[in-house]
């Protein structure tokens, strides 16, 4: 029973019955997620980086690759709604969650797609399905404009990596000197939540305070790597021409970090990409519609298989 005891509660009963830092509690939000969900943590040694990955199941890989200022463990929720047979791998990439950060490293976008490959040959992996979310749709698809022979599919969900013809609410704050994605302070919280979801999530003060500790604690780090992941430019605009594979977006319609015109660009380089706007969603699909987001997922990998479905 307890297998599927909500997050929340879980959240509230570690509060009444432990003395827990914001990050220990997150760690063992996870670790019930995880062993809720059947996934495994892991971690293997790749050059200079220990990378923490997810994994679960067997069949076809599907990597999957979290956004800025998140982890691994924000696939969770799609995850859950996964139902057919695959190898999922969701990594911390270097510099993220529970992954090695080296201060003297770069993490441009094409470095990390090179990590992210170095990465695939460690698992043993010849070919890979791959989603990713903003920050991690600019890897994704680096890494399936540089690796094309390893790629089945290629998913971008609000990816960044791309120049939008209409600018977001988003980057009109970063052309003022403000970035909603650095927080430097607990309030900080408040100002980003709109950005990224349609609705209010109202998060409870315990939730934004473990948010802010696994976020705004690490600032310095943050701004090196957005730094750097800025510094790659419109990468997508050279590399979407080479990816091989059926690709596919999902969007949501009023995303206010990555705007909804970036998806005529990637129509432009990629004609027969398969589209899919998702109605009253913000940046995070993952999050706030989960059960569109994992289906959009599912049938796309399966319908690009190598194997008979």
């Amino acid at each position: 029973m307890i297998r599927w005891l909500p997050r929340a509660l879980f959240l509230s009963l570690s509060l009444l019955t432990a003395s827990c830092t914001a990050t220990k509690l997150y760690q063992n939000v996870n670790a019930v997620d995880r062993w809720r969900l059947n996934v495994v943590e892991k971690k293997v040694q790749v050059g200079d980086f220990k990378i923490a990955y997810n994994e679960r199941g067997e069949g076809e890989a599907l990597f999957l690759i979290h956004g800025f200022g998140s982890d691994k463990e924000s696939w969770n929720r799609v995850i859950d709604k996964i139902q057919a047979p695959m190898h999922i791998v969701a990594p911390d990439l270097p510099g993220w969650g529970r992954t090695t950060f080296l201060p003297q490293a770069t993490y441009s976008l094409t470095e990390q797609a090179q990590r992210l490959d170095d990465f695939r040959k460690a698992l043993g992996i010849e070919k890979l399905h791959i989603a990713g979310i903003s920050m991690g749709g600019a890897i994704a698809g680096t890494y399936a404009g540089l690796y094309p022979d390893h790629v089945l599919s290629l998913s971008l969900i609000d990816s960044a990596g791309l120049q939008s013809p209409t600018p977001s609410d988003y980057f009109k704050a970063l052309q003022e000197g403000d970035n909603p994605l650095i927080l430097k302070k607990p309030a900080d919280v408040d100002k980003l939540v709109p950005y990224v979801f349609y609705k209010d999530p109202k998060w409870s003060s315990v939730v934004k305070k473990v948010f802010f500790e696994q976020t705004g604690t690490r600032a310095d780090k943050n701004e090196k790597l957005f730094a750097e992941l800025v510094g790659s430019g419109p990468i997508l605009e050279t590399l979407l021409p080479k990816v091989k594979v059926q690709t596919q977006v999902i969007w949501g319609a009023e995303d206010r970090i990555i705007h909804i015109s970036t998806i005529d660009v990637i129509k432009s380089l990629k004609p027969d990409v398969d589209v899919h706007i998702i109605p009253e969603c913000g940046h995070a699909p993952i999050v706030e519609k989960v059960d569109e987001t994992a289906k959009f997922i599912q049938s796309f990998v399966f319908k690009s298989t190598i194997f008979p479905t």
